[in-house]
């Protein structure tokens, strides 16, 4: 017998766009499909997206100011899913379905990620025949930053992890003896211990949605399955919550949290039915977004066990949506907006803000209250240098690398720079193993950094 709590969960909808700033990445009409967001450990945000024409895949870092846009990958097909992680550098790794809506297919799981250098690309599977294709790509990083992904391949769940350098597919054992039941999607995240949760789910006509739940233990999978639960749509997305260990499910208008064979499950927030939907989890506590060509763009979140909603835009219609939560709590969207020739767009909440979220540099209103300079990635087997610095004030910025002796070794930049916060890489391929200070010197102030180089 199955242990399964029901709760109602109350909806309480308020605020309107006045709650959110809104900043436009990108403005080719009809360019934009599928978006996904990420921010760093400045709060920065970073979007990965797909794009129509000779640009497949772009991806978009904010640096204070302004966007830096760049195409990783172009030419081919287009990217119909993406999917965006930052490592523990804040280094960019996307995982991306590229292929063809018609025949011939040419379907294609895609992996690039980003050293600080290069981008470098690699194709975990690929379809040329067959009549399943691929769909319901997600994907996250472990925290030793070795990707998996779980998709569905002609019709069967699959799950993939990179080891070395060979990516290793396993079959989800997610057969469904009854062939009036449909796949209907799959969502994973992975444990404090780096393994899988998948959920995988079946619609029944005139009867509901059939969910199962399948957990690896690293050499087989375990299934749980739940009742039958309301009908409903918009995909299962699942995340962990590293505190707990629990995973969290949001499943068509259907909310669950557990492991194992204990499982809570209530309502989740309300929406079309046919919704565009993300999900992000920050301390235990959801965040989710839905939208729909016919709709407006909501974000939902849960305060004291119930849902409170708020319009991101009221005025016009949006799609493809994605949210993040940055480590002080604070909601980042990127979305496509259909009022405004369908431009990309990015979101980020400033309601109720905690003195840390105003600290965060997304604008340049935002200042640094002083000179700072930190190593946003440490050098190892690598010839790049990442460096983060915040200037209150626009001033003349000298950085440059000293030896141990006090000799300059290299200059990395000598000139005006407007206030605001700056990630740079820099080439050190020159310089020989030891150890070196960096100096940063603007405004009468100098911020010194030691670092043993290591190439």
């Amino acid at each position: 017998m199955r242990h399964i709590i029901y709760y109602l969960l109350v909806l309480v909808a308020s605020g309107f766009s006045q709650n959110w700033e809104l900043i436009p990445i990108l403005s080719e009409p009809g360019s934009a499909i599928p978006v996904a967001v990420a921010t760093d450990s400045f709060c920065l945000p970073r979007v990965a997206f797909g794009i129509s024409g000779l640009h497949v895949l772009g991806y978009a870092s904010w640096t204070g100011d302004s966007w830096k846009i760049e195409y990783p990958e172009v030419g081919g097909v287009l990217v119909l899913a993406v999917q965006l992680c930052l490592d523990a550098d804040g280094l960019p790794h996307i995982a991306y379905h590229e292929g063809r809506y018609v025949p011939p297919y040419l379907d294609s799981v895609r992996y690039a990620f980003y050293d600080g250098d290069t981008w470098h690309f690699e194709t975990v599977v690929r379809r040329d025949t067959g009549e399943g294709g691929i769909g319901w790509l997600t994907f996250a990083l472990a925290r030793d930053q070795t990707p998996h992904l779980v998709f569905v391949h002609d019709n069967k769940v699959k799950y993939a992890y990179k080891s070395a350098d060979t990516w290793n597919i396993l079959t989800v054992p997610a057969e469904q003896p009854d062939t009036l039941k449909n796949l209907s999607s799959v969502g994973f995240a992975l444990d404090t211990s780096g393994l899988p949760g998948v959920a995988v789910s079946w619609f029944k006509r005139n009867v509901g949605v059939f969910t199962s739940f399948f957990e690896f233990d690293g050499t087989g999978w375990h299934r749980f399955d739940f009742d039958s639960l309301p009908p409903g749509g918009g995909g299962t997305l699942v995340q962990n919550d590293p505190a707990t260990d629990l995973f969290h499910i949001l499943d068509g208008p259907n909310y669950a949290i557990g492991k194992g064979r204990e499982w809570w499950i209530g309502e989740g927030p309300p929406g079309s039915p046919i919704a565009w939907r993300s999900f992000a989890l920050f301390q235990g506590q959801p965040h989710v977004i839905f939208s729909h060509p016919m709709n407006y763009l909501w974000y939902f979140r849960r305060e004291a066990g119930r849902w409170v909603g708020e319009k991101v835009i009221s005025d016009r219609s949006a799609d493809c949506g994605s949210i993040t939560v940055d480590r002080t709590g604070t909601p980042h969207i990127a979305f496509l907006d259909l009022g405004l020739a369908e431009t990309l767009w990015y979101a980020r909440r400033i309601a109720t803000a905690t003195e840390e979220e105003k600290a965060c540099p997304i604008y340049k209103s935002r200042l640094p209250k002083e000179l700072f300079l930190t190593i946003s990635s440490p050098v190892s087997a690598t010839k790049n240098l990442r460096l983060t610095y915040g200037l209150p004030k626009d001033e003349r910025v000298q950085l440059a690398v000293y030896d141990l002796s006090g000799r300059t070794t290299m200059v990395l930049k000598d000139e005006m720079k407007k206030a605001g916060y700056y990630t740079e890489a820099f080439n050190l391929s020159r310089l020989s193993n030891g150890i070196y200070w960096f100096i940063l010197k603007s405004g009468g102030e100098t911020r010194t950094r030691k670092l043993a180089l290591v190439k």
